[in-house]
């Protein structure tokens, strides 16, 4: 499985939790019964998963599990004038898995990677003017939390996709 089908598996899982209460969701899905769930629903979950993925997605999960408030509190703060509550589902699940992985994963997943699969998955799964909002969101999290200037746009990023893996 590749690092991109990784991050739309853990991207499903995360959305999924803001249906239920986090920690009940995600440790269902993350459970043998609930990853062969997943494989069953959908072709993209159906290829095998390797440990390597399955670490990424269970380390991408159990921080967003673990930190889901302070996540969000960042979400809050970076939204300038929205409300959570406002928010898509998708759009705040995506946020969420960049906002981990940015903040927790940051040895792991380059921050332009990070920031550039959070807007392609929003291309994919949301409205088109999702994909901006959440770049704005993601630009200033990473300006203020991170220091300096946002990483590279997308299409300079996206060719380090396969070297994270």
């Amino acid at each position: 499985m590749t690092r991109r089908a990784a991050r739309e598996a853990a991207l499903q899982i995360v959305f999924e939790m803001s249906f239920k209460l986090p920690y009940e969701a995600a440790n269902w899905r993350l459970s043998d019964d609930g990853l062969k769930s997943l494989s069953d629903q959908t072709e993209l979950f159906g290829m095998p998963i390797d440990s390597d993925s399955l670490g990424y997605i269970n380390a991408v999960v159990n921080n967003i599990v673990e930190h889901y408030d302070e996540i969000d509190g960042f979400i809050s703060k970076y939204s300038h004038g929205w409300k959570i509550s406002r928010i898509s589902r998708i759009c705040l699940a995506v946020l969420r898995l960049c906002i981990c992985e940015l903040r927790y994963m940051g040895d792991t997943v380059p921050a332009s990677v990070a920031i550039n699969e959070a807007i392609r998955m929003l291309k994919c799964y949301d409205a088109d003017d999702s994909s901006a909002f959440v770049n704005g969101i993601l630009g200033a999290y990473y300006r203020a939390e991170h220091g300096g200037d946002a990483p590279e746009t997308a299409e300079k990023a996206l060719g380090a996709e396969e070297e994270v893996k």
